[in-house]
């Protein structure tokens, strides 16, 4: 007996088709965009059968062409970004460390960091979350990008 969240990479391979360029999903037979749902906390989903996967699980089991169960992470923090660069299987542990932890300095700014007290690297202050999911979201991309071009 499989884990419940287990993803058979050949059979869904029989029903859907991959951008990894865009990291989007197509129905082979059809060829409309599958992964156009999303969950509330904002990850996109794919229907293959009777059974609803996280997209960014999909895309990662089909790209490494092997079954997939456990935590899939995304590089950069952004959920819709589902291109296999930004994706990557990793522990419980893995996943915490590449979370937003903030708190107010006296100034009024939030004092950013990835990874929680006392391990996480400091990125600076900003003035909202969204500027420092940005500059994280430019960090991290240009650490992958290097990362992929050797």
């Amino acid at each position: 007996m499989r884990a419940p969240n287990y993803i058979d990479w050949r059979a869904i391979s029989k029903a859907v088709r991959a951008d990894f360029d865009a990291g989007h999903l197509y129905c082979r037979t059809t060829g409309r965009r599958m992964d156009d749902r999303e969950t509330p906390d904002g990850y996109r989903t794919v229907k293959v059968g009777k059974t609803i996967h996280r997209a960014h699980r999909v895309i990662y089991a089909l790209w490494h062409r092997r079954g997939m169960f456990g935590i899939v992470d995304h590089w950069n923090g952004d959920k819709q970004d589902n291109r296999p660069m930004n994706l990557r299987a990793c522990g419980n542990r893995e996943n915490m460390v590449n979370r937003l932890y903030w708190r107010r300095t006296f100034e009024g700014k939030l004092l950013v960091q990835l990874g929680p007290q006392p391990l996480g690297v400091v990125l600076g202050e900003f003035d909202s979350m969204d500027d420092a999911r940005e500059y994280r979201r430019e960090i991290v991309n240009r650490a992958v990008e290097q990362w992929y071009a050797k």
